[in-house]
């Protein structure tokens, strides 16, 4: 065979084998473009690894590499599906049509399935890709405009979202064509320490107009509906419900995803994690530093004209504790550690070497100090607010003391009076949503405990 018939061949291989990688990926634009979108059900999952969802949650999560989504030719980062309850649905179909007839004999019990109502899908975000140049983000916003431009078959229509409502001045381009509508997001942050940085480049897409639609820094719920959502299970544990995930991913995002889901909560889903991360000006890498936290959610607080209270603290720092803890283990003949703040910079090391049980037993020796340090969060959670928690070492006492890492920002969402434990949740999706320890605990690990009230 000639050397050009191989390379015929060859052609046909490699055509076959992009043909098959895009029919395996799953297509959002033609989704979109079809209705199909809008036909899947929260427990129906076109492509592997999509949704992950537990039985209360109302938004899910998929990661670009994993999940194995596209929208035409751009590679996705991670996306967000909305699920909105069928019966809500039709409350808001009969609210918007008052007078419409009821056909009794077709009235039957909502079906238990969510249907899909918004779809987020991250094209470029500085928290989960390298940072880039403004030149560079510009050109990019300019390659995804033509491609909707070619796909609709006409041009976007030009808008902005405020400053008011997302945290960042979102500059927008909108597209509709006949099973739904699609806008264009992107975002530039300017600070005064860390300049003009490219934000996010970002795809959201809706059944219709309304439907693009997130609650804004003003959207935020009254204290009598933050009070329904508060449970009281058989065994004692009290709790509050219907608190979005917002999954952090690899990045040092704990406090704005944590910061983000209250706002979700408050109905101000606008204020995402890529936004209030803008604002705190954090790393993927570093995160926000312990130090910087405290301002952070005062300028937050600012912001977004909602009030941030720090509650008390524990009557010992945890860097106090050291000296006691070194005594303890000098008795018991376990190692002892050094003082944190001769350490240089973020050095967690000595974190590491700490006994959990033994480091327990002295910060939370006295009961009165963890029964008064819990008073504020059982009034605050009874009242259907959930209490930002941070913490000095993420992994004491979640079983994974060998890797215990460092300061971390979760929230305490629950308690239970009988078995004196606490119920927490951190920002790194499935299966961290609702995790249980014991007040001592948590009380030992404590760095600070705040509230944002709307």
């Amino acid at each position: 065979m000639k050397i050009s018939s191989y390379m015929a061949v060859f052609g046909v291989l490699v055509s076959a084998l992009v043909w098959c990688g895009h029919a395996w990926a799953y297509d959002l634009s033609e989704a979109l473009r079809s209705g199909e979108l809008w036909a899947l059900k929260r427990d129906r999952n076109p492509v592997e690894e999509v949704y992950m969802l537990d039985a209360d949650e109302s938004r899910s999560y998929a990661s670009g590499s994993n999940s194995k989504l596209e929208f035409s030719s751009l590679s996705l980062g991670e996306v967000l599906f909305d699920w909105k309850a069928a019966q809500e649905e039709a409350e808001e179909e009969a609210a918007a049509e008052p007078n419409k007839p009821v056909n009794k004999e077709n009235k039957a019990e909502a079906p238990k399935a969510n249907v899909l109502c918004r779809v987020t899908a991250m094209v470029y975000t500085r928290g989960d890709d390298d940072e880039i140049s403004l030149p560079e983000f510009n050109a990019k916003v300019k390659e995804v405009t033509a491609l909707l431009t070619e796909i609709f078959g006409k041009k976007g229509k030009k808008g902005t979202l405020p400053a008011s409502k997302t945290g960042l001045k979102v500059n927008t381009m909108q597209w509709a064509c006949e099973h739904g509508v699609l806008r264009l997001e992107a975002a530039i942050s300017s600070n005064k320490k860390a300049g003009k940085k490219a934000e996010l480049i970002r795809l959201v897409l809706a059944p219709d107009r309304e439907g693009l639609d997130r609650g804004g820094a003003s959207d935020k719920v009254g204290r009598r509906d933050m009070k329904s959502n508060v449970v009281t299970e058989e065994d004692g544990t009290i709790w509050i419900k219907g608190i979005p995930m917002i999954d952090q991913g690899d990045k040092g995002y704990c406090l704005p995803a944590t910061v983000a889901r209250v706002f979700a909560y408050y109905g101000m889903d606008g204020v995402g994690m890529h936004e209030v991360a803008a604002l705190c000006n954090s790393t993927a890498d570093g995160g926000t530093s312990v130090a910087a936290m405290k301002n952070t959610l005062k300028e937050i607080g600012g912001r977004f004209h909602v009030r941030i209270k720090e509650l008390p603290r524990p009557s010992l720092e945890y860097f106090d504790c050291v000296p006691l803890y070194n005594a303890e283990a000098k008795k018991n003949k376990k190692p002892e550690l050094p003082d944190p703040r001769t350490l240089l910079g973020e050095n967690t090391d000595w974190r590491r070497n700490l006994d959990p049980e033994l480091w327990c037993k002295v910060r939370a020796k006295k009961a009165s100090d963890v029964k008064k340090w819990m008073a504020p969060i059982r009034k605050s959670i009874t009242s259907g607010v959930p209490v930002l928690w941070g913490v000095f070492a993420s992994g004491l006492y979640t079983g994974k003391e060998a890797s215990i890492g460092e300061a971390h920002m979760r929230m305490i969402i629950g308690f239970n009076p009988k078995n004196n434990t606490i119920i927490f949740s951190d920002s790194w999706g499935k299966g961290t949503a609702r995790r249980v320890m014991t007040m001592d605990q948590a009380y030992s690990v404590t760095d600070g405990t705040y509230l944002i009230q709307p």
